[in-house]
């Protein structure tokens, strides 16, 4: 999870040696990001980890011989639902990339995964939330702080034009 943040970071050097706008750059790196997570819970599936609490219904772990909750397909549909979302959102923009794409991912992402953390059988460290509980929220956060700012921004560059 705490990957999502370090992301757009890594896509500054990218826009460099492409010469194209940082802002571009993460508004195709978006739903990529959420993507993976989609392809990676079900290779959890597989391996067993990411588990969720016994369950007599859920899904059969080989590592630990009995049925778990089935949170992985859960998280791997949840992020498949998000990629949608952002393709969606793209199309309507007719694809002009904008600023708040990836901050809006990191508020889908980080929500649903903190919800989801609480399926999880991992460790819990305060509250019930996990070690990724807290990424999760951090995620959240950077995400809402990003589109106060880009708001503020675009209010005073709009107002800016405005003025005579």
């Amino acid at each position: 999870v705490s990957m999502f943040i370090w992301i757009p970071l890594a896509g500054i050097l990218a826009s460099k040696i492409l010469k194209i706008e940082w802002k571009t750059v993460c508004f195709f790196l978006a739903p990529c990001v959420p993507l993976v997570q989609t392809v990676g819970h079900i290779g959890c599936i597989f391996l067993g980890c990411c588990q969720g609490y016994p369950a007599e219904w859920g899904l059969y772990n080989l590592r630990l011989r009995q049925n778990l909750f089935p949170i992985q397909p859960i998280e791997s549909l949840i992020a498949a639902s998000i990629v949608v979302f952002l393709l969606f959102r793209a199309k309507k923009q007719k694809y002009i990339p904008d600023a708040k794409h990836y901050p809006i991912m990191m508020i889908l992402f980080g929500s649903t995964r903190f919800i989801c953390e609480f399926f999880r059988d991992n460790e819990k460290l305060l509250w019930g939330c996990s070690k990724l509980s807290f990424h999760a929220l951090f995620m959240v956060l950077v995400g809402v702080i990003a589109l106060i700012i880009i708001k503020k921004r675009n209010d005073k560059q709009n107002g800016d034009m405005v003025k005579p």
